[in-house]
C-alpha cells in the first residue's frame, strides 16, 4: 500500500502544477496556429488523464521494493518528471522547439519502461502501447505547431 502512495505522488504533482502551468500560460494552446488534424484542447486532459491512469496503474503492479535501486520505478519518475518539463517548455516558455527534443527523450524513456515492464508482465505493458502511440501523435502535433507558428 506505501508503494502505491509513492508511485501516486510523482503523477499528482505532474497533474497539479501542469494544469496550473498550462492554465496560466501565455502561450494557450488554442491560440496557437494547429494543424488540421489537431484536436480541440479539452480531448488533452481527458486523454492524458486516462494514460497517466494506465501508466500508474500498470506501476502499481510492476514496480517492486525496495525503490531506491530499482530501474523501473526510475523510468517511471523521469518519464513523468520529463512531462513536466515539456509542459514548461512548450506552454509557459513557448519553446517548441525544445519541446520537442523533450518529447523525443519522453518517448524514448517510455518505450525503455515500457520494455523494462514487459520483463517483469507483457500484460502490464501491453496496457502501455496506447500512450506511446500517444506520443508520437504528440510528437507530430509538437512539430506541426513549430513549424506554423
Amino acid at each position: 500500500m506505501k508503494k502505491n502512495w509513492i508511485l501516486l505522488i510523482p503523477v499528482l504533482i505532474l497533474v497539479v502544477v501542469g494544469t496550473l502551468l498550462i492554465k496560466f500560460s501565455p502561450y494557450p494552446y488554442d491560440s496557437m496556429n494547429l494543424p488540421r488534424f489537431a484536436p480541440p484542447g479539452f480531448v488533452f486532459g481527458i486523454a492524458w488523464t486516462i494514460f497517466y491512469a494506465i501508466f500508474y496503474y500498470s506501476a502499481t503492479k510492476t514496480i517492486s521494493i525496495p525503490l531506491k535501486k530499482n530501474k523501473l520505478f526510475q523510468l517511471y519518475v523521469l518519464v513523468l518528471s520529463f512531462q513536466l518539463v515539456w509542459i514548461l517548455f512548450f506552454f509557459t516558455l513557448g519553446y517548441q522547439l525544445l519541446a520537442l527534443f523533450i518529447l523525443i527523450v519522453i518517448y524514448l524513456l517510455s518505450v525503455a519502461f515500457v520494455f523494462e515492464m514487459a520483463k517483469i508482465s507483457k500484460k502490464q505493458a501491453l496496457w502501455n502501447l496506447p500512450y506511446l502511440l500517444w506520443l508520437l501523435f504528440a510528437t507530430l502535433l509538437n512539430l506541426s505547431v513549430l513549424v506554423l507558428n
